[in-house]
């Protein structure tokens, strides 16, 4: 995996952490995985690793920038997404790019 993230951008030594978990039984996910079963692995547990993460900073007052994740129709059409800069104010005039969309 490593030269593939490697060739996809990632910094290995700064963005890729590997750490053993398991689904089925629950080892390292929330509780430290017993020393019995993978002695070799003294880092934190997926969750730890989770919180420990540091979020990107975001502007609230930048331009709103807003990426599509998903679409469905209901009394028009509604869409989702994830606020990635700025901030959205009741009553605010925006238009939806790129098809300059007044909404």
């Amino acid at each position: 995996m490593t030269p593939f993230l490697a060739t996809c951008g990632f910094n290995i030594e700064r963005d890729v952490y590997w750490v053993p978990v398991s689904g089925i039984s629950g080892d390292n996910i929330k509780d430290p995985v017993n020393k019995n079963v993978c002695n070799w692995y003294t880092g934190p547990t997926f969750i730890q690793l989770l919180d420990d993460l540091e979020l990107p900073k975001r502007d609230p007052d930048g331009p709103i920038r807003i990426p599509i994740l998903d679409k469905m129709k209901d009394r028009g059409i509604v869409v989702f997404g994830k606020v990635e800069s700025g901030t959205v104010k009741m009553g605010e005039k925006l238009t939806l790019m790129p098809a300059n969309i007044p909404t």
